[in-house]
């Protein structure tokens, strides 16, 4: 069955535990339900282009896109156990991303009326954001033994990522490590009481170990 060998050749995949994390939700939840009791010698490539073509009716393209990338590569680990004479992904169109729409980039002061609209918690988050560029997942990785605000900028070497059962742990960025400067030369908003008091509290979470700040972001999602 699809399901029993996908399953099998999920679990042998290195990963990261993101990405494993990613794949098996995306079987279970967009694959399985369709082909997962089928014969992997039964699925023909009508059977792939029916799959895709109601994923897209649900999903984003991009996301159509990774699905099919998953179920592609376990037909294509089949075909090279000698499972299956061919693969039946050849051949099957999917859905084109809409055209890139227009990057509105904010000003700075709906920037500052966005900090000031959140949570004192985020404040930081949201200028830091606005200055750096970080992705969301290696913003939230950041603590305050990462910045120099000599040099003027931050070190990124890892994000915070979420573990399937075990809530969230902080591993390696995606990208390569790297320093980011300031892109603002404005100090007053990184001065700013709310942020002062945000980054204490960065200052306590960079003490902490991957393992407790884990601990610590599960007891606040429960």
């Amino acid at each position: 069955m699809f399901k029993e060998y996908a399953e099998a050749w999920r679990k042998a995949q290195v990963h990261r535990a993101s990405t494993t994390t990613s794949v098996e939700q995306q079987l279970r939840l967009h694959v399985y339900p369709t082909i997962g009791e089928r014969r992997l010698s039964s699925v023909r490539p009508s059977d792939i282009q029916a799959l895709v073509r109601g994923l897209g009716e649900v999903l984003a393209p991009g996301t159509v896109e990774a699905v099919y990338g998953r179920v592609a590569a376990v037909f294509n680990a089949a075909v090279r156990d000698r499972l299956i004479p061919s693969s039946p992904c050849v051949e099957v169109k999917r859905p084109r991303p809409a055209p890139s729409s227009t990057l509105e980039v904010l000003t700075t002061d709906q920037v500052l009326t966005l900090a000031d609209a959140v949570p004192d918690r985020y404040h930081a988050l949201i200028i830091t954001a606005a200055g750096i560029g970080l992705r969301p997942r290696e913003l939230f990785g950041l603590t305050l033994d990462r910045v120099d605000f000599l040099r003027r900028h931050v070190r990124v070497d890892r994000q915070l990522v979420r573990v399937r059962g075990t809530g969230v742990e902080l591993g390696p960025s995606r990208r390569r490590r790297r320093t980011e400067p300031f892109r603002s030369r404005e100090p007053s908003a990184t001065r700013s009481p709310r942020t002062l008091r945000a980054g204490q509290r960065m200052t306590k979470s960079a003490s902490c170990s991957p393992t407790s700040a884990t601990r610590q972001s599960s007891n606040t999602r429960s």
